[in-house]
């Protein structure tokens, strides 16, 4: 196939290697390779040993996922930004509708739904030919099939959730039930939050999904995994079909309190965050992790809120996971000066901290609690009633 897209039809009984080299060796030759993901491994293979012995030979490959050379140099592709992104937008947009008005308001939020992906925008923008961008923001979310391209579009590339497929199809079942469980953690997770969830070969999976474009990472101190909305939804449902997700966010739920529980209120020497204690060390990692993974910590203590507060069967011990996350959080909010989400948070963690706790653990958790609201009552004001009874 290369050699009779470069010119130089195969020669009956010849080899067609031997044949492609002479063809790459030509001084100058650039060659590029387009949509490589799904044969990256036949690619490589056939690439590598030309690079090798064709000094002059320069190849682009594009590809989701890197074809890991040595002589690779991979440049990932970021989102376009807010202007690049509202510009593609609007020339397509046009394109399918001439002279329409285009709400600044609703594109606004619709671009930030479609996080700059170019694909995503241009299938948004091709919509408006019937449809208001206010009408297809109020559509999009559940219906990921609302932004289909063209009839002559690759069929891959027709539907946001047909691009995200071909790639779930190229992973490992490892891979893919990694992901799925990844979905439920809030974006900018660690490789510790990661483990919790898919185990000791955590690491190996996010490094897989990272190649796939499924992820990204950005080093913030200690590296961190984004993963886009169009990812997550395809992901979670997935994982909802699999019958997994009431264990995922089981497994998530006992990290986060194993992690909460350890934290505690200073309250003297040798006890928590003081630098002469036996466990000074081990008490400076957990609250580090609970720093580094503020956002999923958080995003439980939405999570447990909401269900505490929608009651049902299942949530008696709702509120000592609420006061347990609670009282972590507020200590770090304590020492980091967030009094914002002190103020946001604190009402309603005390409204549980005052009842009945069902085990001890609960009740140390509702004291630790509420004695950080009181030090808080100049922003907070005074305390329930409830308190002091």
């Amino acid at each position: 196939v290369l050699l009779d897209a470069l010119g130089s039809p195969p020669v009956a009984d010849a080899d067609p290697r031997a044949s492609l080299g002479a063809v790459l060796a030509s001084p100058g030759t650039f060659l590029v390779l387009d949509n490589c993901e799904h044969l990256a491994e036949d690619v490589a293979d056939l690439i590598g040993p030309f690079l090798a012995s064709c000094p002059d030979l320069r190849v682009l490959a594009t590809s989701r996922r890197p074809l890991d050379l040595s002589a690779e140099r991979v440049h990932r592709l970021q989102p376009l930004d807010h202007v690049s992104s509202a510009g593609l937008f609007r020339a397509r947009a046009l394109a399918a509708r001439p002279g329409q008005m285009i709400d600044a308001a609703d594109l606004e939020v619709l671009l930030s739904r479609l996080e700059g992906i170019p694909l995503a925008i241009e299938l948004a923008a091709a919509r408006t030919r019937t449809l208001s961008v206010g009408q297809i923001l109020a559509r999009l979310p559940g219906r990921p099939g609302l932004l289909a391209g063209a009839r002559d579009a690759p069929a891959r590339q027709r539907t946001l959730s047909a691009v995200i497929e071909w790639s779930w199809n190229l992973l490992d079942a490892a891979e893919r039930r990694g992901l799925s469980r990844l979905a439920v953690l809030a974006d900018g997770f660690t490789l510790a939050a990661a483990e919790a969830l898919i185990g000791p070969d955590a690491a190996d999976i996010l490094d897989a999904l990272v190649a796939h474009s499924l992820l990204s990472v950005r080093d913030h101190g200690v590296p961190r995994f984004h993963m886009l909305v169009t990812v997550r939804d395809f992901a979670l449902a997935r994982l909802a079909g699999s019958g997994g997700e009431e264990a995922a966010r089981e497994r998530l739920r006992n990290w986060v309190l194993e992690v909460c529980s350890e934290v505690r209120l200073p309250l003297g020497r040798h006890s928590f965050g003081d630098v002469g204690s036996p466990q000074a060390e081990r008490q400076n990692r957990v609250f580090q992790q609970l720093v580094d993974d503020e956002a999923v910590v958080v995003q439980e203590l939405d999570r447990v809120l909401q269900q505490v507060t929608a009651g049902g069967p299942g949530q008696d011990g709702g509120s000592d996971a609420a006061c347990t996350i609670g009282a972590a959080l507020m200590r770090l909010w304590s020492v980091s000066w967030s009094y914002d989400r002190v103020a946001d948070y604190a009402p309603r963690l005390v409204a549980l901290a005052v009842r009945p706790a069902r085990s001890t653990r609960g009740n140390e958790a509702r004291l630790s609690l509420l004695a950080l609201c009181a030090s808080f009552s100049g922003l907070l004001g005074p305390l329930p009633e409830q308190v002091g009874r």
